[in-house]
């Protein structure tokens, strides 16, 4: 996604700087220009500081430009105009007046006649790059500096760089922010975790391991058409969550899915070795198997669960919502092992009732 910082300069690191029979004078301020004056002979350059620290951490610098905004010139021009730009961060915490910003910054531009109000320029337009010498954590400067051959001209001649107090030359930067995307054709893994706090993809066509863990925040799509594979742990909370597994889905130890609509499904075969939760709206579709080996938690409404070959849990099942069933019994059962254990609420069921009867029945013992 494309994104643009357009910022005004900081008009107390800004303005011109004079060079005088050796001597640098600092002029601070709003009113920023450059030329020369042979007869003296002076020469001035233009400096603009821009705070560029708002830029998003990671952002990508696609385009830097100017917008230049003008005032009226002094009566004077060389044989041979050239206006130079260059860019770079060489400004003091103020505009001091030293050699090093009379020399500072990177060449980028060149023009060879007097820029017009409004105009736009790209500081890349000469096949410069100035993209990597934008500060992300600080200032940015750009510096005018007249680079004319007075020739057969006038001996004095200036540019400037400002049109008046409230209306200044400005920079643009045009930045990127990439989303994420993870994508492993034959294999993808990653030992410990992956976290993506946005919206993110992960895709494994041959397979997507991680031993450690999978944390997904925002609205996220796992898909593995080998198998996904998470030995440890797998998070994914709010927003509708999908993990699809045209071979096979495999949570070794927690699968958890809480909030939001969320669709598991397992072509070959979805399997939790441990604990697979899922919190509110939820379906679980196994076309070959759906397995959860210790314990399926199923809590809140609107829960399907389909297995097309096979759907089991080999230990536990809980559903929490309200049963359908018409009778409902507790029966004490006796290991057929040595010694004996009451199970209590653990199994219930539902009995039969003929056509011609109403109403409810009690308990029945076993023989």
């Amino acid at each position: 996604m494309l994104d643009q910082l357009f910022l005004s300069p900081d008009t107390s690191k800004s303005g011109t700087i004079i060079f005088f029979s050796g001597v640098y004078i600092a002029l601070p301020g709003w009113n920023c220009s450059t030329g020369q004056n042979t007869s003296v002979p002076t020469s001035s350059r233009a400096y603009l500081a821009f705070d560029t620290s708002g830029l998003p951490a990671g952002a990508q610098i696609e385009q830097v430009e100017l917008f230049i905004r003008r005032g009226s010139d002094p009566v004077g021009e060389p044989e041979i105009y050239r206006l130079r730009f260059s860019i770079g961060s060489f400004i003091g915490e103020s505009l001091d007046g030293d050699a090093g910003e009379w020399t500072g910054g990177d060449l980028m531009v060149t023009l060879f006649s007097t820029p017009a109000d409004k105009q736009w320029l790209d500081l890349s337009s000469d096949g410069q790059d100035p993209c990597p010498l934008i500060n992300p954590a600080g200032y940015t400067d750009v510096k005018i500096w007249d680079d004319s051959d007075q020739g057969s001209g006038d001996p004095e001649w200036s540019t400037s760089i400002s049109k008046d107090q409230t209306t200044l030359t400005k920079l643009s930067v045009i930045y990127s922010t990439p989303s994420v995307t993870m994508t492993g054709r034959g294999s993808m893994s990653v030992s410990a975790e992956v976290r993506r706090g946005m919206s993110a993809t992960l895709e494994g066509v041959g397979s997507l391991a991680v031993s450690g863990a999978v944390t997904a925040s925002g609205a996220a799509t796992l898909v593995g058409t080998g198998s996904l594979l998470v030995s440890a742990s797998l998070l994914l909370d709010p927003r509708p969550e999908l993990l699809t597994g045209r071979g096979t889905i495999d949570a070794g130890a927690v699968l958890t899915l809480s909030a939001g609509s969320i669709t598991v499904s397992g072509r070959g075969s979805l399997g939790a070795a441990a604990n697979l939760v899922l919190d509110v709206g939820a379906t679980l579709t196994g076309v070959g198997s759906l397995n959860a080996s210790s314990a399926l938690l199923l809590s809140l409404p609107a829960v399907t669960m389909t297995g097309r070959g096979l759907l089991s849990c080999s230990l536990e099942t809980y559903v929490d919502v309200e049963p359908y069933a018409l009778h409902a019994a507790t029966r004490s059962i006796s290991s057929s092992h040595s010694g004996s254990r009451a199970v209590g609420g653990v199994h219930s069921s539902s009995v039969a009732c003929e056509d011609t009867e109403s109403g409810t029945r009690g308990p029945r013992r076993g023989n």
